[in-house]
């Protein structure tokens, strides 16, 4: 969630630099930029290889495919941006689409909190004994998938 935040700055102080018309803020953002991205890239295998340690390629490359999916998405759109609004569009639109993400690490993380804690209170077990299961391992593919599944409806 820190990385995510910091990424969003950094967009944000891109933004800054193009609207100040500023160089060492606007390399000084990019280059912080590329660093929170590739820490994002990183930051998923710590979490992920517990629950799937007989799937872990499939999943990280379908992790790397959305992330490029992201960039494909910023090539496509900053153009027709930029040729409608101008530059300061485009630039800003990046900026509020971070900020967006900010918002949207935030909740998944509040969610994931309610459901640990919801399943704390029904297995009679502490938060701390869930996330040593997770850390553990948790069980196969499998049955990470259908707890979540599971944890899903309940929720609903």
């Amino acid at each position: 969630r820190i990385v995510v935040f910091l990424s969003a700055i950094t967009q944000i102080g891109f933004g800054i630099g193009c609207s100040l018309h500023c160089l060492p803020i606007l390399i000084t953002s990019r280059a912080l930029t590329g660093v929170f991205y590739e820490a994002i890239d990183t930051a998923t295998i710590p979490i992920t290889v517990p629950f799937f340690t007989k799937r872990y390629s499939l999943l990280s490359g379908l992790t790397n495919g959305f992330l490029r999916l992201g960039s494909v998405a910023n090539f496509v759109l900053s153009p027709i941006l930029y040729k409608k609004y101008g530059l300061s569009v485009a630039i800003w639109s990046a900026c509020v689409i971070a900020i967006l993400q900010v918002v949207y690490v935030s909740l998944m993380k509040c969610t994931r909190d309610r459901l640990v804690t919801s399943q704390s209170m029904v297995r009679g077990t502490s938060r701390t004994a869930s996330a040593a299961t997770m850390k553990s391992g948790g069980g196969t593919d499998t049955s990470f998938l259908q707890d979540f599944q599971r944890r899903l409806v309940n929720a609903s």
